[in-house]
């Protein structure tokens, strides 16, 4: 690792995935990005075997806090996600001015009490306090989109720290996708999918139980993709589902093009849960006019509600239609825009603006 970096980036999550796609991302676009300015630090063994053959990645099993640590020999730290409320809530205020934090949605910004634990939850509270004092003092904060934007302005009053879109994203991956928007999969029956991801807020079984009963008895294949997320949520659950004729657990691992593929091949998407998650399959879902099914009280649900983006209410599921869900839709420019995966370039322009910005 150099002496000093302009840009440290802290890989907070334990995400080969994202993390791959950040590195290449950099790597691939030396018209956006200079490598030499960039250094990616990650306190995950896994993380660091996808990204090692980058010249200036580092693991750092230190336990330290590494916004701190990195603070000192860098012009700004970028902190994907957050390890712990604590690393936040003890930067100085110095040190808060050299962060951008791209988020990744409410949960690890939540404040939990756990019961019977009296002490211990008045010192989360004050902790809270803290780390949302420094949060209005941090430099920047990244965002994936418009729906990331909703929820923290929903979380955070009068919040004027700058925003900007950073999303993870390959050109060959948007070349992809705009290469196949209009083209109609074509296919026996009716294929929904349920989650993204191995997560307890996606309420799976939930869902699987409704559908696979009320249309058991129609040509109809509930896919479940559960390659990634909490194991052992997915090792709960997964005896269920596959008691279900009609449904798919995919657990198997896709790479980008052959998802995208796959998600052509749906119509429709449920999303339950309150958070903000799932953008880039939603944008996917959007782009290939597919039917979406989301909470009408979560983050999302009220991000289409405010850009007049038609979906099914995940409390009116039950009532839906199979032609409801099955029938292709014609999403605005707007929802392209705002959540959309839209073209490479267009994606790009908050990192642009950043580095511009941060110089």
């Amino acid at each position: 690792m150099k002496k000093h970096n302009k840009y440290t980036h802290i890989l907070y999550r334990n995400e080969p995935k994202f993390s791959a796609i950040l590195m290449r991302m950099i790597q691939e676009n030396p018209d956006i990005f200079r490598s030499e300015d960039h250094c990616l630090v990650t306190p995950y063994k896994e993380v660091f075997e996808i990204i090692k053959g980058y010249k200036y990645a580092v693991l750092d099993t230190s336990g330290q806090n590494l916004i701190k640590k990195y603070a000192l020999q860098s012009d700004w730290v970028i902190a994907h996600s957050i390890c712990s409320k604590t690393d936040i809530a003890t930067l100085s205020r110095k040190e808060c001015r050299k962060t951008i934090i791209r988020y990744w949605g409410a949960l690890s910004f939540e404040n939990k009490h756990v019961e019977g634990q009296k002490v211990k939850n008045k010192l989360r509270d004050f902790q809270y306090k803290l780390f949302k004092r420094n949060l209005y003092r941090i430099a920047a904060l990244g965002v994936a989109n418009i729906s990331d934007i909703n929820d923290i302005k929903n979380r955070f009053q009068n919040y004027n720290v700058p925003i900007y879109r950073l999303p993870y994203k390959l050109r060959e991956d948007t070349d992809l996708v705009r290469s196949l928007i209009g083209r109609r999969d074509v296919h026996d029956g009716v294929n929904i999918m349920v989650g993204h991801r191995g997560m307890q807020e996606l309420n799976h079984l939930q869902i699987v139980r409704l559908l696979a009963e009320k249309y058991a008895k129609e040509n109809v294949k509930i896919y479940v993709p559960l390659s990634y997320g909490d194991p052992q949520y997915i090792e709960s659950i997964l005896p269920e589902l596959k008691k279900y004729k009609n449904v798919i657990p995919v657990v198997d691992f896709m790479k980008y093009d052959k998802y995208v593929k796959f998600i052509r091949t749906m119509d429709a998407g449920i999303f339950d849960g309150l958070s903000s998650f799932a953008l880039g399959n939603i944008a996917l879902f959007i782009d290939f006019g597919i039917t979406l099914c989301l909470n009408e009280n979560g983050i999302i649900g009220r991000t289409f509600e405010e850009l007049h983006i038609p979906y099914i209410e995940i409390s009116n599921l039950n009532n839906a239609r199979l032609e409801d869900l099955s029938s292709p839709k014609a999403y605005s420019e707007e929802a392209d825009y705002w959540l959309g995966v839209s073209t490479f370039e267009n994606r790009m322009q908050g990192w642009v603006s950043l580095q511009n910005d941060f110089n």
